[in-house]
């Protein structure tokens, strides 16, 4: 943790070597990055060639969770900032950029396995490194009657995605919301499961959300509390048939309306997914884009 009311310094060039060392040791050279193209993608994709702050000092990618813990363990004890991303490609809010200059960017790229896809029920229990593209290949390669959520790329990750709440447009379009049962390690390298995964071999991890006591996935969305390195995903069935459509409005105050619309729609149930109000650029000297 940063101490209070004192400013992160950047990591002076002995401690970073320091930190390089360690954590190449504990990781293999596979895992850690500190140049190359692989590197540069730990930047923020718009930050121009001049650009000064949010620098990544190291790239650390972890395969395991037991490799995750002993990366936090080690950052303690290095008190080095870690700055975590699962795929990283969120380039809206800055890709893996992080916030604070110098820090270590925990990538969870390599914790890329599909670990079950439960057709009874309905789950898939994923790493964070699995993209949509990813599941959604694992789901067609066994003929899975199931339908995932994606969003407009399929690059990103999945869960990622969910624990910045993240959106998509069928009806398990709310992806935070189609979470259920997380692996979280927290700052210490205390590994914990959230709902009936604290109970050893329980099948209704991905199943059910209530456990005994509070509930503490929301814990660990959009927050700094823990690493998450599995979580069930609720899947729907695969229909016979689906429609979108589109409407479009030629004006500002067409939008109200719209909304008001919508709402009643989804309240009734006609519309089962997630509707998107989104802006096109005007026209340029009238020419159409």
């Amino acid at each position: 943790m940063q101490p209070q009311g004192r400013p992160w310094a950047r990591p002076s060039a002995d401690v970073l070597e320091n930190a390089r060392e360690r954590f190449s040791r504990l990781l293999g050279a596979e895992g850690v990055q500190a140049e190359g193209p692989l590197f540069a993608e730990f930047h923020d994709p718009f930050e121009g060639p001049d650009a000064v702050g949010h620098q990544p000092s190291l790239v650390v990618q972890p395969a395991s969770v037991e490799e995750v813990q002993a990366v936090l363990k080690l950052a303690t004890e290095l008190g080095v900032h870690l700055w975590t991303s699962s795929m990283g490609r969120n380039f809206g809010y800055g890709g893996s950029a992080p916030v604070v200059d110098g820090g270590v960017v925990l990538n969870l790229r390599r914790m890329n396995r599909v670990l079950e896809i439960d057709v009874a029920q309905g789950y898939a229990l994923i790493e964070p490194g699995v993209s949509f593209a990813q599941l959604y290949d694992a789901l067609r390669e066994q003929d899975a009657p199931l339908m995932m959520s994606v969003p407009d790329l399929g690059w990103g990750s999945i869960i990622g995605n969910a624990l910045e709440h993240g959106y998509g447009y069928n009806v398990m379009g709310d992806h935070a919301s189609a979470i259920c049962g997380m692996e979280a390690v927290l700052a210490d390298g205390t590994l914990l499961r959230t709902g009936q995964g604290a109970l050893p071999g329980s099948p209704l991890w991905a199943c059910h959300r209530r456990g005994y006591g509070p509930s503490l996935d929301s814990l660990f969305m959009q927050s700094n509390f823990g690493v998450v390195t599995k979580a069930g995903l609720w899947l729907m069935p695969r229909p016979e048939i689906f429609a979108t459509g589109t409407i479009t409005c030629q004006g500002e105050n067409d939008i109200a309306p719209l909304v008001d619309m919508i709402r009643g729609l989804l309240r009734e149930g006609v519309l089962q997914g997630v509707p998107m109000i989104v802006g096109s650029p005007d026209d340029v000297d009238g020419e159409e884009g």
